[in-house]
């Protein structure tokens, strides 16, 4: 197979529960990480919500949010117009997951804090 030992594998059936989208708020893009356990996606909203698969024993494999980079709780360094695209990095530069915006703005974001590229 294409995995990876001990690593989660995709299914295209595994249903993902996007947490309290507002009125008018819709997903614009879905990012899976390298090897496929972690996904990010990004709203109109301004919102990116980090999702980690959990695999379980005996159980289908579930999908929790582990992370939410939301401007109502952080504006040190958010977009200012909706977030169209997410692309996680590789595993060999720490997985940064990179977004931009209709604002012209490139972020990236890493364990350790972001920075923004401006245009």
């Amino acid at each position: 197979g294409l995995g990876y030992p001990g690593q989660a594998m995709l299914h295209p059936d595994q249903p993902i529960r996007v947490p309290s989208l507002v009125e008018g708020d819709y997903v614009h893009d879905i990012a899976y990480d390298f090897y496929g356990t972690r996904l990010a996606l990004c709203t109109s909203s301004l919102r990116i919500s980090i999702y980690s698969c959990n695999q379980g024993e005996g159980t289908e494999d579930a999908w929790t949010e582990i992370a939410r980079m939301d401007p109502r709780f952080r504006t040190d360094c958010t977009h200012e117009g909706p977030i169209w695209r997410l692309c996680w990095g590789h595993p060999e530069s720490g997985e940064p997951l990179a977004s931009c915006s209709e604002d012209g703005n490139v972020i990236i974001w890493t364990e350790s804090g972001s920075s923004a590229i401006k245009n």
